[in-house]
């Protein structure tokens, strides 16, 4: 491929700075103030025209609360809880989030030959300096140390992977699968009827349990291709039978 992984330090880095051109190629030094004037300007201008919101603080505290939740299943019940709004509320409000391509809400898969499928979505944020910044995690090492060290990974490799779709004028048919048995998978990409599973790993060295849950999409008789456990491996590895492990900064 002629190319190699990059390191865990240098991917987040990636992570950490988001992708915005502004904080991309400013070395870092106006990190927080280009996030402090972007959410502030998005709230006054898109959100309060969209939502007519009386106190933009609690919508900025929504932000930060479905920030803290990246990676994890929707739960309005307890963000409702969290913000201080109603559950409606809470769903409008993740809508709009939505709408502007903010955050991304993945569908668990679903399949008429299994009924012990969980239909709950997973949430994404869809630029990860964002969601450090909304976190509070600021710096790059309190972030690669901290406790959504995994999940800011795994929505770091989501969101790359919905931009490169889009970046080709597609849609990705991209799921995570989850069953009452507690398998699962972070995501199942669907194309032309096949099911590629997907694993993401803050490790560098894959084992077998790192991707035990791609066994359970042979139960549901459909075609499964091959898979892939998006770790910190140098380079593209054979990992078991139709499995390989892929480095985090090819995807």
């Amino acid at each position: 491929s002629g190319r190699k992984g990059l390191g865990v330090k240098e991917i987040y880095e990636k992570i950490w700075r988001g992708s915005f051109p502004e904080v991309v190629s400013d070395g870092g030094g106006e990190w927080e103030l280009f996030y402090e004037s972007y959410v502030s300007t998005y709230i006054q201008n898109d959100i309060r025209e969209r939502l007519r919101v009386g106190d933009e603080g609690v919508f900025r505290r929504f932000m930060e609360v479905v920030a803290g939740r990246t990676g994890r299943m929707v739960n309005y019940h307890e963000i409702s809880k969290d913000v201080g709004v109603s559950e409606p509320t809470v769903k409008k409000w993740l809508r709009v989030l939505e709408d502007f391509g903010t955050v991304y809400l993945l569908e668990g898969y679903q399949n008429e030959r299994s009924k012990r499928l969980i239909k709950t979505a997973k949430v994404y944020f869809m630029d990860t300096g964002l969601c450090s910044y909304l976190s509070g995690w600021l710096s790059v090492e309190v972030l690669e140390r901290g406790a959504m060290s995994g999940a800011i990974l795994e929505t770091y490799v989501v969101s790359e992977i919905i931009k490169s779709y889009l970046h080709r004028g597609r849609v990705a048919r991209m799921y995570f699968y989850k069953d009452k048995e507690r398998r699962e998978i972070d995501i199942v990409i669907e194309e032309e009827g096949v099911l590629y599973p997907i694993e993401i790993r803050k490790t560098s060295r894959v084992v077998d349990g790192d991707f035990e849950g791609f066994s359970a999409l042979g139960e549901l008789g459909v075609k499964v291709g091959h898979g892939a456990v998006v770790c910190f491996v140098k380079d593209l590895v054979a990992i078991g039978e139709g499995v390989e492990g892929v480095p985090v900064s090819f995807i």
